[in-house]
């Protein structure tokens, strides 16, 4: 492969990774407020209401918000990582 053909592939994989790292962070922030402020109810599964979380949910109960919080802020920052990697990556030449 030529070196702009490897150029375009890795600012191409870094568009990528930028853009799932910001939609995960935004939904992950969603969540997080939806939770706090109660803008929308999940629908009721009677079936599958949850059973293979059961025996998690008494010891992750406390620390949901924190983990929820921590996983968008983190997303929201490899997105920017990577936003900011693919204009030094495209300026570089």
């Amino acid at each position: 492969m030529t070196t702009s053909a490897l150029k375009e592939e890795e600012l191409d994989r870094l568009a990528w990774r930028c853009a799932r790292s910001s939609m995960m962070g935004v939904a992950a922030l969603f969540v997080y407020y939806n939770a706090k402020y109660g803008w929308l109810t999940p629908p009721e599964y009677r079936r599958v209401s949850g059973m293979w979380l059961e025996p998690f949910m008494p010891v992750m109960k406390p620390y949901l918000p924190q983990l929820v919080l921590a996983l968008g802020v983190g997303s929201l920052m490899v997105a920017a990582y990577c936003g900011l990697r693919y204009l030094w990556v495209s300026r570089k030449g």
